[in-house]
């Protein structure tokens, strides 16, 4: 009964977390560390289910292995006990898809997600419908109806009726630019109610009306400053879905919802470096678009920006031009085939008092996490360091 009990907790907590709540975003500081905070809870929480059954079993383990596999088997089982094995069932394979989420395309693991609240409502049949310490114990019963009632509503709001219910700021396709290394600049204006976001948050970006395959709801990062209302993308052609990117039309809707993250200069120290890799460089657009708006700036900054050749180099001139107008901000441009690559010991070398600034990083996940590593054996608290990525959501 405990591990049941815990499990469906748990699974109901997953449930909460997945809802994109910015008031949840901001106590876990950012949404990409709560979808990662959802994602632990969840394999937790299938590990006490699963645990549950188990347990039962091993009751009959001492009469015969026939017992055990009578106790087991679907056909002898009661209606509480199916709805159990059902939703263990289901939670199984979601459990499968969220950890080899690589060998499957994006819109079959959205597509799965979507049974996640149908899994959850037989495990919470099963818990109320079987006999248990629930029907004595008021305060629990209280605590998993709540929990797992917030959890079904949330469910029912985000994925079943996300389409209707949840706000989105609609826009209109401007402009479609091919940039250098295969990236694509996406102009969008606001067609009434305008996007507020912080120069470096993200929004989760759709064209519902495509007929090219774009209908997908996908995160990307604006590139954009966030002050006159217009909405940019700076995508990459990585995937399936950025690949079709170049060949939206002018006049094309959009959809926006958002903004989420924290990863902005606006939440950091007056001591700052900005370390971008490719196409991570998008949030530092915002934010050097940002600066360049102002007279006077607060801060000292130093961007390292690593690319394979110079030619990578997409919004090199705004880089060039904010510090020539601000001398606090310095532009160092490492192209990977003449000056290698960055590392923790280079930004300790070439930067004063490195432990005691603010450092924001984005780019290949290879490269967040190594040169975070490096950072840390260079003795630079993990407070200081501010990375912001997707595992499922990326594709």
């Amino acid at each position: 009964q405990c591990t049941g009990i815990i499990g469906a907790q748990l699974f109901a907590f997953s449930l909460i977390l997945s809802g994109r709540l910015h008031g949840l975003e901001k106590i876990f500081g950012g949404l990409d560390k709560l979808y990662t905070i959802h994602h632990r809870v969840g394999v937790i929480s299938f590990s006490f289910l699963a645990t549950h059954p188990i347990i039962l079993a091993l009751q009959y383990a001492s009469m015969s292995f026939e017992d055990v596999a009578g106790f087991l088997s679907p056909f002898q089982a009661s209606t509480p006990v199916l709805f159990g094995m059902g939703s263990l069932l289901g939670m199984l394979v979601l459990i499968f898809l969220t950890l080899y989420g690589v060998l499957f395309n994006y819109p079959t693991l959205k597509l799965a997600h979507r049974f996640l609240g149908a899994a959850f409502f037989l495990g919470f049949l099963h818990v109320v419908l079987i006999p248990s310490s629930l029907s004595t114990d008021s305060i629990l019963k209280v605590s998993l109806l709540g929990t797992a009632g917030i959890g079904i509503s949330i469910f029912c709001y985000r994925t079943l009726l996300g389409k209707w219910l949840v706000p989105r700021f609609s826009y209109v396709t401007s402009s479609v630019v091919a940039l250098a290394g295969g990236v694509t600049e996406i102009t969008l204006t606001p067609k009434s109610k305008k996007l507020l976001h912080l120069p470096g948050q993200f929004g989760m970006l759709t064209f519902p009306n495509s007929k090219i395959g774009l209908n997908e709801e996908h995160p990307f990062t604006l590139s954009s400053s966030g002050v006159d209302g217009v909405a940019r993308f700076s995508v990459k052609g990585l995937g399936d879905f950025t690949k079709l990117l170049p060949s939206l039309t002018k006049g094309e809707l959009a959809l926006i919802e958002g903004p989420f993250g924290e990863f902005s200069y606006l939440y950091g120290k007056k001591e700052q470096v900005w370390v971008a890799g490719g196409i991570g460089v998008t949030p530092f657009v915002a934010m050097a678009e940002h600066i360049m708006l102002q007279e006077k700036i607060g801060h000292t900054i130093d961007l390292f920006y690593s690319v394979r050749t110079e030619a990578d180099a997409v919004y090199k001139e705004l880089f060039e031009k904010l510090s020539a107008k601000h001398t606090s901000f310095r532009f160092h441009l490492m192209p990977s085939d003449t000056k290698g690559f960055i590392t923790g010991e280079l930004l300790l070398s070439e930067t004063k008092a490195l432990h005691a600034k603010d450092i924001f990083i984005c780019g290949p996940p290879p490269l967040m996490i190594a040169l975070t590593n490096q950072l840390l054996e260079c003795n630079v608290p993990m407070n200081h360091i501010h990375t912001e990525r997707f595992a499922l959501l990326d594709r």
